[in-house]
């Protein structure tokens, strides 16, 4: 129900007011980040309701009530971030990413680890496969900015609730 509201939003929005392509992927960044404020606030002052019903701790799903709802959100969220760091490699996209993944792995299901993964992976793959020569360098730190992110998410994987459930 999310998706629709917000697609039906932002096309009365592209049409009324005139926005451009930029201004909707700023938009869905600020989103990211208040949802991801919004997991690791109440993880923080221990307000969080718990991701599965048994409440043993596995996972926090924040002040919000449906840990994979919020997990889909997240990560079909989190590729702007990847857009984004291409056209340009800001430390604020930077920390959001590392939000939005520490946001993830406090959930602690498995849409959300996959997910992120997943996107984390493709974009590699996209940076190794689709390399322009005259921008090796740029795309060098690119990629040292992404395997950042990647130490940062296996780092914090293995203490995980997700990682004990994956067989």
């Amino acid at each position: 129900m999310y998706f629709i509201v917000l697609f039906i939003t932002m096309f009365n929005f592209y049409d009324q007011y005139k926005l451009d392509y930029k201004k909707i992927i700023n938009i869905f960044l600020i989103n990211l980040f208040v949802f991801s404020l919004l997991i690791i606030i109440p993880y923080l002052t221990n307000t969080s309701f718990s991701s599965y019903a048994e409440n043993r701790g596995d996972g926090v799903v924040g002040w919000f009530y449906a840990a994979n709802d919020i997990s889909v959100i997240l990560v079909s969220l989190f590729p702007f971030i990847i857009y984004k760091l291409n056209e340009k490699i800001d430390y604020k996209l930077i920390i959001l990413s590392i939000l939005v993944i520490f946001s993830c792995l406090l959930i602690g299901t498995k849409v959300a680890y996959f997910g992120i993964l997943l996107t984390l992976i493709l974009s590699l793959f996209y940076y190794l496969f689709y390399i322009n020569i005259n921008l090796i360098i740029v795309n060098f730190t690119r990629e040292n900015i992404h395997s950042i992110i990647f130490f940062f998410f296996f780092y914090n994987s293995i203490s995980i609730p997700c990682y004990f459930y994956i067989y």
